[in-house]
């Protein structure tokens, strides 16, 4: 976990300790978001999120959120269906 700051647009948080968190699986996940951030409540107080009602509803905090973390998208799947239907067709 980064060392905590006051200084405006740190979460207290990186990118890429969040990838890590994220790719953990199962029991693994459970204790280290409890062991390195004190569990949800200690994340999300981290990261600066109510809990209860997600982000604050702020363009310039959104913006900063975006700069630093990048865009929550997910990637796009190759559909295997479409893929396969595709192939079948002269």
């Amino acid at each position: 976990m980064s060392e905590n700051s006051t200084e405006e647009g740190d979460y207290g948080c990186t990118l890429e300790e969040l990838r890590t968190l994220m790719e953990a699986r199962g029991a693994e996940a459970v204790i280290k978001l409890e062991n390195e951030y004190g569990g949800v409540e200690g994340l999300c107080s981290l990261l600066k999120v109510d809990p209860l009602n997600g982000l604050p509803n702020n363009p310039q905090e959104l913006a900063r959120r975006r700069a630093k973390f990048g865009f929550n998208t997910l990637p796009l799947r190759h559909n295997q269906n479409l893929s396969f239907a595709s192939s079948l067709m002269p």
